[in-house]
């Protein structure tokens, strides 16, 4: 993993060694700055914008954001690792973001009633766990997702999860702004 683009391109950002993070793919990231960048559906500019990275991981896609000239950065996550982790990539690099320790929703509930995030990027657990083996339509196979942070009690529970958190960026971000929200098929049909 590295940083793509702006002031710091080209550092590396080391994957820390606990497994409590599924970090974003570099070919992944650059996907999304590119249809952020370059498509006409979007009105946002990274630069001097405002970002809200939840369910952050290894924080790499607000540490791209602060490396293209974002405003101001938020990192959410809940596993403190994770947190650490982006605190001491951002210091070594001399940026400027701001983390917090918390579980999502209850971040996003104690945010001021005033939409203030250009971006907000997610990337949630997938309450990916399978009984059996899965195929996607074009035959490949689907890997499980095991972590004891990525599991809910029943699709209820994670539906309601997902309706609450999704609602709440809505609140808080921008009429013209924009979330990307990474996931699996999975996710997608859950919650339409």
């Amino acid at each position: 993993m590295r940083i793509i683009s702006g002031n710091s391109k080209g550092k590396k950002i080391i994957k820390p060694k606990d497994e409590a993070t599924r970090p974003l793919k570099d070919l992944t990231k650059e996907s999304i700055f590119n249809i952020l960048q370059h498509s006409n559906k979007f009105n946002v500019e990274i630069k001097k914008s405002n970002v809200l990275d939840l369910f952050s991981g290894v924080g790499s896609f607000g540490l791209e954001c602060i490396s293209r000239g974002a405003k101001h950065v938020i990192c959410v996550d809940n596993q403190l690792n994770a947190v650490k982790f982006i605190n001491t990539q951002a210091k070594k690099w001399d940026m400027n973001i701001k983390t917090y320790k918390a579980n999502a929703y209850s971040f996003l509930e104690k945010e001021i009633n005033n939409p203030k995030y250009d971006i907000i990027f997610a990337d949630p657990p997938y309450n990916l766990q399978l009984k059996g083996e899965l195929t996607r339509p074009d035959r490949s196979k689907v890997s499980a997702v095991n972590d004891k942070w990525d599991q809910f009690e029943n699709f209820k529970k994670y539906d309601d999860f997902t309706y609450q958190w999704l609602s709440e960026c809505k609140r808080i971000l921008k009429k013209d702004g924009a979330i990307w929200v990474i996931g699996s098929y999975h996710n997608i049909f859950r919650v339409g």
